[in-house]
């Protein structure tokens, strides 16, 4: 099983439906106590919140490059929220893509938030 890494959502309230319909269709799919491999990473949104109400979305922005980043190949990631003005983040484009594209493909037969 590989690993998925969780870019916690903008609060640690969006986070928890991903990490919960993950493990759910893990179980799903392959029964008994079986459970995702995780590696979260979860962002202070007091942090972010004060950044974007200053407009200092690059450094928003910076934030949640390096988050993105911890992971360094070791999982796939999984973005869990909604990327807001992302074209003024330094977060590279490709980035955002290859994240989109896991979450995309990942192989788990549950509906994610926003889905219902």
């Amino acid at each position: 099983m590989k690993t998925i890494g969780l870019l916690g959502g903008m609060s640690w309230e969006s986070t928890i439906p991903y990490y919960r319909l993950i493990n759910e269709g893990i179980k799903q799919r392959l029964g008994g106590l079986h459970s995702a491999q995780v590696l979260l990473h979860s962002v202070d949104f007091h942090e972010i919140e004060e950044c974007q109400r200053r407009g200092e979305w690059d450094k928003t922005g910076d934030i949640l490059a390096e988050a993105a980043l911890a992971y360094s190949g070791r999982a796939q990631k999984v973005l869990c929220y909604v990327p807001i003005r992302c074209t003024k983040w330094r977060m590279p484009l490709s980035l955002v893509a290859l994240c989109l594209s896991y979450t995309l493909r990942m192989p788990l037969d549950v509906q994610l938030p926003g889905q219902e």
